[in-house]
């Protein structure tokens, strides 16, 4: 008897334990996703507002492999914080006339760049000055550019609004949905005391 009653308590600490460590490891996690998120967003706010760092998203083959068409560059000034110096082998983005061209540095001798692209076998016809250089490639993100452009369309922002009001509707109705299961719960375990004495 004394043994059954040790048993048992032991498993009950032990539960206690497990729920514990549960509700510790989920908390955890929720914090650890909540501050990776948080900081992804800081990231994207202070790119999309910096007026020395860009993003932007690669429209054209002409720098395949190293950059594929829906790729996202994030470009910063040369001896920036984040990015590189300009040198042999980094990938720039300038301006030529309207247009933005990503391609990679073939020599560089202080003042002007000659350029190609990975995918072409003749360096671009024109030297770039470094005036026009608007900054050095530091980072891509593969295919997000084709995330970034489905975040555009009408398509895109119904979605987010249906799941921010699927959202919403679950926080406020979460109450009374709670208080339905647990009817339904006590209902069942009524049912079944009642078939328990009917039968015992």
């Amino acid at each position: 008897m004394t043994a059954t009653i040790r048993d048992r308590a032991q498993r009950e600490v032990h539960g206690a334990i497990g729920r514990v460590w549960h509700r510790s490891l989920k908390r955890a996690l929720i914090w650890i996703i909540a501050a990776v998120l948080a900081f992804a967003l800081a990231s994207l706010g202070f790119l999309y507002f910096s007026p020395t760092y860009h993003m932007y998203v690669v429209k054209s083959e002409s720098m395949t492999p190293a950059l594929k068409v829906g790729d996202m560059v994030i470009v910063g000034p040369p001896n920036g914080f984040l990015s590189h110096e300009i040198k042999p082998g980094s990938i720039v983005t300038y301006r030529l006339e309207d247009d933005l061209v990503t391609h990679r540095v073939q020599s560089f001798d202080g003042e002007t760049l000659v350029t190609k692209g990975d995918a072409v076998e003749e360096a671009d016809p024109q030297t770039v000055p470094l005036s026009q250089v608007v900054g050095v490639v530091f980072l891509k993100l593969p295919k997000l550019g084709l995330l970034s452009a489905f975040l555009h369309t009408t398509v895109a922002w119904s979605l987010v609004i249906g799941i921010m009001a699927i959202a919403f509707l679950v926080i406020v109705l979460k109450d009374n949905i709670k208080s339905v299961l647990e009817k339904l719960g006590l209902s069942s375990v009524q049912a079944e005391s009642t078939e328990g004495d009917r039968y015992g």
